[in-house]
């Protein structure tokens, strides 16, 4: 009924943790582990002491180059067997009753197209189930939240009749949101559970670059066929606060790196660019105006934003993210 799906690159040592805590609540689920051309194969790593453990529902495949993220993400979905897919981060580590949370979901909602779980630093209240595009579009609380691939459970047997549309669309930086969004203009459930399936804080450093991801969600509307739902779509996407920590950790992370700075400054304006499409007006300029600032250190001191994102989220009557929270001296 379920496999757990892994994409993996260079992270051999954190996969096997990660393993290590799955392994023991599997049962008769089955674990795909994707090699995505890593250094040393997976297969090295992890056969041996698979081996030892005598796993017979573990498969590991190796692709013979490396695909890119998003693509070995789909990878997975293409190779799954079962109806449902539980796609883990190689960095995650899951709570201790996931699997049993998840097939109590399943069992309840057989014909659900996406389940979205909450996480720790953002736990819904309450659960709810959304009904064709239009209703889910309105209903979307956190797109971190839904964005997140550790806490979402997908039909792989519905969502996979659309995989043509996640690898052409797979630098979105959200493959599978990709597959929903084709698969609900036919209609279909999403449910948003209040239960949290995995650990938030990640085993790794935090390696990926922010405002790629987040001028990739803005191709998103794109997929929406109906004007007006698209409009409501792109605006949802744009108007959350979380924005402001993208941005930010964008500069932050690219700080003293003239070239790393060049790359974000290009990310900045290809979102801009890409919202012109759905806003403008004094919006438009309170964007450029947000990016401006953001992206210049002695404008804005890591402690001013930082209360000023606490606001803004306050504001918007949400808990603050652990993403939103001061970074450590270290990292900032």
């Amino acid at each position: 009924m379920l496999t757990v799906a892994i994409p993996t690159f260079n992270r051999n040592h954190l996969l096997l943790a990660c393993v290590e805590r799955l392994l023991p609540q599997l049962g008769e689920c089955d674990l795909l582990i994707i090699d995505n051309c890593s250094d040393t194969p997976v297969e090295t790593t992890l056969g041996p002491w698979l081996e030892r453990l005598g796993t017979a529902n573990v498969r590991i495949v190796r692709n013979p180059v490396n695909v890119g993220g998003g693509a070995n993400m789909l990878r997975c979905l293409e190779l799954c067997r079962t109806e449902w897919m539980y796609c883990l981060g190689d960095d995650d580590l899951v709570a201790d009753d996931c699997i049993e949370v998840i097939e109590r979901a399943l069992r309840a909602h057989p014909q659900a197209l996406y389940m979205s779980f909450s996480r720790s630093s953002m736990r819904r209240t309450r659960a709810f189930v959304t009904d064709g595009l239009a209703d889910f579009v309105d209903r979307l609380d956190d797109w971190a939240t839904f964005l997140f691939m550790s806490s979402s459970i997908v039909r792989a047997g519905a969502l996979r009749a659309e995989l043509r549309w996640g690898y052409l669309y797979a630098y979105s930086w959200a493959p599978f949101q990709v597959l929903l969004l084709k698969a609900l203009a036919g209609g279909g459930q999403v449910v948003f559970s209040d239960a949290v399936l995995c650990h938030e804080e990640s085993l790794a450093d935090e390696t990926w670059v922010p405002f790629p991801v987040a001028a990739g969600k803005m191709v998103l509307p794109e997929l929406i066929n109906d004007r007006e739902i698209r409009q409501r779509f792109a605006r949802k996407l744009m108007g959350q606060p979380s924005l402001a920590s993208l941005v930010y950790r964008a500069r932050a992370n690219g700080a003293g790196d003239a070239a790393a700075m060049a790359a974000n400054r290009f990310f900045v304006e290809l979102y801009i660019r890409r919202c012109q499409m759905y806003i403008g007006g004094a919006r438009l300029w309170l964007l450029r105006m947000m990016a401006f600032v953001t992206l210049r250190p002695r404008l804005l001191p890591a402690p001013l934003f930082h209360l000023v994102e606490r606001l803004a989220f306050s504001a918007a009557g949400r808990p603050v993210p652990a993403s939103a929270r001061p970074m450590s001296a270290d990292r900032a």
